[in-house]
């Protein structure tokens, strides 16, 4: 396998198309002093995304502190499983992908059947777990749009994780998809008086935002 190499440039966001590199050697090449040290790269299918644009704090990093708090929170006090944040990642042999989501979450019976699990060789010091999650989510922004709504809704598929959500806060509408599994391919499920309900968890969502004392986005994901 050739090198991988990047050169950032005005546009922060790029693909590389290797062909024949495959899960294992990238795999290998990320935990090596080359990888890139900033910004966020997918793997899938021997192909290369690369996004390192900075994320947009009104309606990405907010957004995200508000999931962490209530869906991590959520899964805390009820002891559904593991939440996992920003930073860790999964790595899915059968869809041939590698990913660092803006969330993702797994049932402990998920983790104790090891359909998620560490890599037997990396255990403690792994920065990604391989299998499929039961839930994951990401955060559109304007670098990482088809990457979003197009390549990981194919490999998330490809990897059998039953829900997907992709908010998307960069309008004056929140955009809220919330997707869930079936043979082919994801569907999307509606909105009751703009409450989603989510299959994993078994609870409705609603998720608004409005303006706070010092004028910046304020985000709510209420739950029933």
């Amino acid at each position: 396998m050739s090198t991988v190499s990047y050169t950032p440039s005005a546009d922060l966001s790029f693909h590389v198309p290797v062909t024949g590199m495959s899960l294992a050697q990238f795999r290998n090449w990320a935990e090596s002093e080359a990888y890139p040290k900033q910004g966020k790269v997918v793997y899938y299918r021997g192909e290369l995304f690369f996004d390192m644009s900075p994320e947009r704090i009104d309606s990405h990093s907010a957004l995200k502190q508000t999931l962490n708090l209530v869906i991590g929170g959520l899964v805390q006090q009820r002891d559904l499983g593991r939440y996992y944040p920003d930073g860790a990642g999964i790595q899915n042999e059968a869809a041939a992908v590698a990913n660092e989501p803006d969330a993702f979450f797994a049932k402990w019976a998920t983790i104790k059947s090891g359909k998620l699990a560490a890599p037997p060789e990396k255990q403690g010091k792994h920065t990604a777990l391989v299998g499929a999650p039961d839930w994951v989510c990401e955060i559109v922004s304007d670098s990482s749009e088809e990457k979003d709504l197009e390549i990981l809704r194919r490999a998330y598929h490809a990897a059998g994780i039953p829900e997907y959500w992709i908010l998307d806060a960069r309008n004056e509408e929140i955009r809220f998809l919330l997707l869930t599994w079936t043979e082919n391919e994801y569907a999307m499920v509606e909105s009751v008086d703009n409450w989603y309900r989510s299959s994993v968890f078994d609870i409705d969502f609603q998720l608004t935002r409005q303006i706070d004392q010092v004028g910046w986005w304020q985000y709510e994901l209420k739950y029933r």
